[in-house]
């Protein structure tokens, strides 16, 4: 008898669909019930071993059950857990700051969408405007209920002809600066720079969405990656190592828009002190000496995309692999997708297909194909990358091919 297929049919008459949220596939029958972890590893109820470069979308950056992250959060939950202010904060602040030198006010929470909404409420209150500039194919955190315009990414003629339409309404724009919800596609060169200008032209603040690439794009995010400083951002997932923590940051004179009560933020766990040391202790293991942890992880996920362009041509089955290192797609496709159009309907299926695959062969990914590498990724995981890739493909490719 296979348990978790069991446990999962009773899971299913609460929950709806069976999963957690909209994002796992509904034509998934059984989703992964994990009953342990570690490091790079994850265990279901049947016993079954996978190798996690879902790594939970992206926010396990340490890998699972890091000592020195743990020791911390435990240290803090045995002294000083549910209290308004710690001696935590003016550290985890001051590293922030360091790397991200945009950052010179900022606020914390529990949820990258409760920050996204508190940075748009900043953004009106600072222009005396009500609506936002939105980008196509971008998730932006659930965001669906504001008074939006919706654009092209990567379209600057697109841009600058709605600001110059709407030039009164608009109080930001919103956007990932790399296209990491929907396959990692990258911006155009200069593309960002040139938002920037047009965004000072017409008195719109840059608001960006760094949730995925904050530190996963590299030192500092994309705005050091393509140097391009945005009026605000909003970080998550991986800045906290798996820890339910977001930070919303910018200029001194918009943030000061809280001090001076034009703009109410709430939330009972704001800067809570198991949030704080998670950032803290995240940040001193990934960039304190010398970068070296962080050089590391990001040499040794270089190594998984070369792996992945090795089986491709090995096997004859048309595969790219693109974005940042720690935060790259594979696409069934025979050129890089540039734009979010290039993403056909036969990609994506064929995407989905090569996931559930890879899932058969003891290898969790991101929806449809993202892959999540960790500061636990070793050698010997690249190899079982590499042995369940291959069978994945060959799998695909009987079906697919027939």
């Amino acid at each position: 008898m296979n348990i978790m297929e069991e446990y999962h049919r009773q899971v299913k008459k609460y929950l709806p669909g069976g999963v957690h949220h909209n994002f796992d596939f509904p034509w998934r029958e059984v989703s992964v019930h994990s009953v342990r972890s570690k490091d790079t590893r994850i265990w279901d109820m049947n016993g079954t071993e996978y190798l996690d470069l879902f790594a939970y979308r992206g926010s396990m950056i340490l890998g699972h059950g890091n000592k020195e992250h743990n020791s911390m959060l435990r240290d803090v939950m045995e002294s000083n857990m549910c209290v308004s202010h710690t001696n935590l904060e003016l550290e985890t602040m001051e590293l922030l700051h360091e790397i991200f030198p945009m950052a010179e006010m900022m606020r914390f929470g529990v949820s990258a969408t409760m920050l996204l909404q508190d940075a748009i409420r900043l953004s009106k209150s600072y222009t005396g405007r009500n609506k936002i500039v939105r980008f196509e194919h971008q998730y932006l955190e659930s965001n669906d209920g504001e008074e939006s315009y919706v654009v092209a990414w990567n379209s600057l003629e697109a841009l600058e002809q709605l600001l110059k339409q709407h030039e009164n309404e608009i109080a930001c724009v919103l956007m990932e600066p790399i296209c990491i919800s929907y396959g990692s596609i990258e911006p155009e060169q200069g593309y960002l720079k040139a938002v920037r200008r047009i965004c000072d032209g017409y008195g719109v603040l840059l608001v960006f969405d760094e949730v995925n690439t904050g530190i996963r794009a590299g030192y500092g995010g994309a705005q050091n990656l393509y140097d391009v400083k945005a009026d605000l951002m909003v970080l998550g997932k991986a800045i906290g190592g798996g820890m339910p923590v977001g930070v919303l940051a910018g200029k001194k004179e918009i943030m000061c828009l809280y001090q001076r009560q034009k703009v109410i933020q709430g939330g009972d766990h704001n800067g809570y002190p198991l949030g704080m040391a998670a950032i803290m202790t995240t940040l001193k293991l990934l960039f304190q000496g010398a970068q070296k942890n962080y050089q590391l992880m990001n040499k040794q996920a270089q190594k998984l995309k070369d792996i992945t362009l090795e089986v491709s041509k090995e096997t004859d089955f048309p595969i790219i692999i693109q974005g940042p290192a720690l935060c790259c797609s594979i696409h069934c496709s025979s050129r890089k997708l540039e734009t979010p159009s290039d993403y056909t309907q036969k990609i994506l299926a064929y995407d989905v297909f090569l996931n559930g695959c890879l899932q058969r062969n003891g290898i969790l990914v991101e929806t449809p194909l993202t892959i999540y590498s960790n500061l636990s990724l070793s050698d010997s995981d690249l190899e079982l990358y590499r042995n369940g890739l291959r069978k994945a493909v060959e799998e695909a490719k009987e079906i697919l091919e027939e």
